[in-house]
């Protein structure tokens, strides 16, 4: 069976106050994590951050694994394609995977 894997990509600055703000009592990455876990579709959720906040939240989140992104790749010109290319290139994915 062909396996599927969803990266999330905390993509620059602005977007970590808004991942870890809490809506119902939940960050939003966690909602978020939750609900692709709940979905059944995905075998593997990846979050590529530099964030401490970021990484610590999605470590608590069951199936979740955490790809601490590079220097290079952690600031405002950072390209989103190069940041996803850097994830499937670190990672171990099984042959004819499905990357999301």
């Amino acid at each position: 069976m062909k396996k599927k894997y969803f990266c999330f990509v905390n993509n620059l600055n602005d977007n970590i106050i808004k991942n870890i703000k809490k809506f119902n009592g939940k960050p939003m990455l966690a909602i978020t994590c939750d609900t692709l876990n709940e979905c059944g579709v995905f075998d593997r959720l990846i979050v590529s951050t530099d964030s401490t906040e970021i990484r610590d939240i999605a470590l608590s989140i069951p199936n979740v694994e955490v790809l601490n992104r590079s220097q290079e790749l952690s600031n405002d010109s950072a390209n989103i394609v190069d940041v996803i290319a850097d994830t499937i290139e670190r990672f171990s994915f099984a042959p004819n995977s499905s990357i999301c």
